[in-house]
């Protein structure tokens, strides 16, 4: 996600009158209007699921998967770090029911062999992988050894980190003795008959490639999307819009957790943006202030990007409204922003 967006979204935020937020519809932009920033943004395919009311009502998809053959509801997309809220959700129902524990260590059940040494290994809990406080890299092969190492004490800052997610991962599977996309389907996908949302798509034998919108590069050139080879908890999730707005719908209900844990979910438990305007990381979601709302007023968001595309879901818990925008194209997330405008109704802002 470019880096502007959140200051984008807090400063859009602000301006919302408090009765748009709760009383006149959300409004997509018209397909003619979408077409003209896709064109412009060379960005093939775009779909949209607007969320009223704590339910889906509107699911839009525009453009071409390839020439002269239409995208449709059914496409798929690539979602990228939207993997992670349908991990972090499936993880809070097995906290749910007493079958997990969030500040248990990890290492109870796994311990990675570039890890088995350092002493602070212990420390790493479920808490600080959802909320991106392990002191992990986000991956190991980004570092200079390639090798699995700290680069933080957990606990004592942000640090976004694909890898703490998939350490995450590897604990589950060992305690419960199956898969990630197991655990997800029976705790998530099948109650929600999520039916087109899947793990490691690039293995997947019931997949229809057909269906897919394959990634772009600025020009509108095709590319190709990383996709892992083996189930992902940070990254790699396949979804068709609707099936995924269905999913916000379902957090926005409450997603079948008790009070306390839902509001546990939402609040934040580390600082990512500037001192005083209220950003922070939740357990699997960035957390923004609403600012000219009572201080329980909040949006819930995920972004995420992938060579070729970009995706996002933003949620307003107290009104029960949210949107997903997914796109199959790098410069998605400019996408992103004009259909925010449109959605809000609010005047541009410069980054």
């Amino acid at each position: 996600m470019k880096n502007y967006l959140p200051a984008l979204l807090v400063g859009w935020l602000g301006l919302v009158p408090a009765a748009a937020q709760s009383g006149p519809a959300f409004r997509l932009p018209s397909p003619d209007s979408l077409r003209r920033w896709m064109a412009r943004s060379h960005v093939p395919t775009v779909g949209l699921g607007l969320i009223e009311g704590g339910r889906v009502r509107q699911v839009q998809v525009l453009g071409e998967l390839q020439p002269g053959r239409p995208a449709s509801r059914g496409t798929l997309f690539p979602v990228a770090s939207l993997t992670k809220p349908l991990v972090t959700l499936t993880v809070l129902q097995l906290v749910q029911h007493g079958r997990w524990h969030l500040d248990e260590p990890l290492a109870h059940y796994w311990t990675d062999p570039d890890l088995a040494a350092d002493p602070r290994l212990p420390q790493l809990t479920t808490r600080l992988v959802l909320s991106h406080q392990t002191g992990l890299p986000n991956w190991r092969w980004q570092t200079p050894t390639h090798r699995l190492a700290f680069l933080h004490d957990p606990g004592t800052t942000y640090g976004y980190s694909g890898e703490g997610f998939e350490y995450l991962r590897q604990a589950l599977e060992h305690k419960f003795k199956r898969t990630l996309p197991q655990l997800s389907d029976s705790l998530v996908l099948r109650p929600l008959r999520l039916a087109d949302t899947r793990y490691s798509y690039a293995a997947d034998p019931g997949l229809d490639s057909a269906r897919l919108a394959g990634g772009h590069d600025a020009r509108g050139n095709p590319r190709r999307t990383p996709r892992p080879a083996a189930p992902n908890a940070a990254d790699g999730l396949v979804s068709t819009v609707g099936d995924y707005a269905a999913f916000g719908a379902w957090v926005l209900a409450g997603a079948g957790l008790s009070d306390s844990l839902f509001h546990l979910m939402a609040t934040p438990q580390v600082a990512t943006g500037p001192p005083g305007q209220g950003q922070g990381m939740s357990l699997g979601w960035q957390v923004l202030p609403i600012h000219n709302r009572p201080a329980d007023d909040y949006v819930l968001l995920h972004s995420g990007r992938d060579e070729g595309l970009f995706t996002l879901i933003v949620l307003l818990p107290r009104s029960r409204r949210g949107v997903v925008i997914f796109t199959n194209g790098d410069r998605g997330a400019d996408v992103a922003v004009l259909v925010l405008r449109a959605l809000l109704n609010l005047p541009e802002l410069t980054p």
